[in-house]
């Protein structure tokens, strides 16, 4: 059984790699051509392999009234085309028509921008580099762990299996996650999201199986100063108010449950003058027994007589009290948006957070097979049909 169970495996491995390779050369950034070649790259893929599938074509408009939805364009006004912009997710079922359970595998194929003034700066053909590792955007962040779930079938094909996996691969989670609101919208419409047993989100959590993830909180900090000449100044001004609030920032992340990033700073027209209106804009991380609303009460006893507003990106923490051990994949992702729907979720991928978002990202190719390995015993353990 080891011996079928390791070709198994590295036949599922090879594929994994191969269809990682060819999404990475699509470079599948916001917006690009390249987003929908590789949804059909998935499509072909899946419809090859006996999967029925289909590539969801919508827009902003389809989900808008959806209470949750993420404004991304108030995010960032590189996004301000949003609403006009085309997106394409896939979803592939494959039933065994036995009764049983219901996996959902999700993940996103759209990887993050690095340099929003050239947006092919880290655009390079993925390449396998020494000590074996996947070099090219994208491979840890989260394409190596979507396309280990995409091969499942090769596990699948050789056992008795009853139940059904439902796998969904999606857009925009880099800016929020309205790629997974929207395949959640189709599912429930169309009757998939009942008696879900889990769903596995394959980001990069270093293989370990994660039932909890962070809260992201994006704040805009206005600092008022009345301008007057540099040698003048009697009132505090706004460096210094800045310094006491950046204070009371450090004082919350004495809290391990809660971190800051302040990831822009403008204002001023002089060097010679003080500054009259300064712009911070950062983000929160908060842990699950921190609730956003308490959060931003926080931040805003924090800012003293600046003015805080919050950017309605925010995606809530999330945990899934499960019988496995407590385990803290330490960003925000897409699990929030199951919880909604009451479906249990677990991250778990290969690579590293590390890794992601790098301009030089790779994936060491043995994580992968170390995961592929995993997943098809978890699979195999609950998806076997013990009573033949």
């Amino acid at each position: 059984m080891k011996d079928k169970m390791d070709h198994i495996c590295a036949k599922a491995y090879a594929e994994t790699v191969q269809l990682t390779m060819r999404i990475i050369n699509e470079y599948p950034i916001y917006g690009s051509e390249g987003q929908k070649r590789v949804a059909e790259i998935y499509r072909d893929y899946f419809v090859k392999n006996g999967w029925e599938c289909i590539v969801d074509e919508y827009s902003y408009k389809d989900i808008q009234e959806i209470d949750y939805i993420r404004k991304v364009w108030e995010y960032d006004s590189f996004y301000r085309d949003y609403l006009s912009k085309t997106k394409y997710n896939v979803y592939a079922i494959l039933d065994s028509n036995r009764p049983g359970k219901t996996f959902i595998f999700n993940g996103h194929f759209d990887i993050d921008i690095i340099d929003k003034e050239n947006l092919t700066r880290s655009y390079v053909k993925a390449k396998i580099i020494e000590d074996n590792r996947l070099l090219g955007r994208g491979s840890t962040d989260m394409l190596s762990g979507l396309n280990s779930l995409a091969t499942i079938k090769n596990l699948l094909d050789e056992i008795e299996w009853c139940g059904k996996i439902i796998f969904t691969a999606v857009v925009d989670e880099e800016i929020g996650g309205n790629g997974t609101i929207r395949a959640c919208q189709y599912l429930a419409e169309h009757g998939f999201l009942t008696d879900v047993y889990e769903c596995i989100i394959a980001e990069p959590s270093n293989n370990l199986k994660c039932n909890e993830s962070m809260g992201f909180l994006p704040f805009n900090v206005r600092i008022m100063s009345k301008v007057v000449h540099m040698n003048a100044q009697t009132q505090t001004d706004a460096i210094e108010k800045l310094r006491n609030i950046l204070n009371c920032f450090a004082k919350l992340k004495q809290n391990k449950d809660i971190n800051i990033n302040i990831g822009q700073l403008s204002g001023g027209t002089d060097p010679s003058l003080p500054i009259d209106e300064l712009d911070v804009r950062g983000v929160c991380s908060v842990r699950s027994n921190i609730t956003l609303e308490h959060l931003k009460e926080l931040l805003e006893n924090s800012v003293g007589d600046a003015k805080i507003n919050f950017i309605p990106l925010q995606i809530e923490p999330y945990f899934n009290n499960t019988n496995i051990e407590r385990e803290l994949f330490p960003s925000a992702c897409d699990a929030p948006i199951f919880g909604r729907y009451g479906i249990p979720t677990i991250i778990w991928g290969p690579g590293s957070l590390e890794q992601a978002h790098t301009e030089n990202e790779y994936i060491d190719l043995d994580e992968v097979y170390q995961y592929i390995t995993e997943l098809h015993k978890y699979i195999y353990k609950h998806l076997a049909n013990k009573k033949k």
